[in-house]
């Protein structure tokens, strides 16, 4: 019975704001820049990638108004196309980007954490929400070597295939009901959608010379 209640509240929530995520989905798409190969170094070690995902004006505007945080998730795969039906694909490296609003400083904080490497996180400081949501949208020259977990000289399993980097970036509203209602809807949907959240869903960008 209990069950029954939360799928028809979780449903009823889903039909009435699914148009507007689904239409910001719609809009956005995962841009790369790659780095040009400066002659003499690696074909990818020492080389880096940037990667741009918009955020919404108006989802964001309305969380840090809400006094919550924005997350906003880049997540990079190195993945092999086998055939036509199967990619092999290693650890998922994940790129996480927090907006908040701090009133004592009247300015948008922006704090980047780019996880399970040696680097502690970097925080900024912006006065112009505009410049702020430009720059939580963007990472900045990520190294190569750190989607391949690697730092050799171009890995042999490199040579081995058609390799991409697979790239998905999910946006969450963090907030204590909202963090619930989100982790209800996708058991009950298994994992179909995540209501309070964007997410681009997966592109492969071809490693480039």
């Amino acid at each position: 019975m209990i069950f029954r209640q939360s799928f028809v509240l979780v449903l009823g929530i889903f039909l009435l704001v699914y148009p507007a995520f689904s239409s910001a989905e719609e809009e956005a798409r995962i841009t790369v820049q790659w780095s040009p190969r400066p002659a003499g170094l690696s074909l990818f070690r020492d080389r880096s990638f940037s990667v741009l995902f918009p955020l919404s004006t108006r989802e964001t505007r309305e969380c840090i108004d809400a006094g919550l945080e924005l997350e906003h998730r880049f997540l990079f795969r190195l993945c092999r196309q086998v055939n036509g039906f199967t990619t092999d694909c290693r650890t998922t490296k994940r790129v996480v980007h927090n907006l908040s609003y701090d009133p004592i400083q009247d300015a948008y904080r922006i704090m980047k954490d780019r996880l399970d490497d040696q680097e502690d996180p970097t925080l900024s400081s912006h006065r112009v929400f505009d410049d702020s949501l430009g720059e939580a949208s963007l990472v900045r020259e990520l190294p190569i070597w750190y989607v391949l977990d690697s730092q050799e000289d171009d890995p042999p399993l490199l040579g081995n295939g058609n390799w991409s980097i697979g790239m998905r970036v999910r946006t969450t509203c963090k907030g204590e009901m909202r963090e619930f209602l989100a982790d209800l809807s996708y058991f009950v949907s298994f994992g179909i959608i995540d209501i309070y959240g964007t997410d681009s869903g997966c592109e492969y960008f071809r490693l480039v010379e």
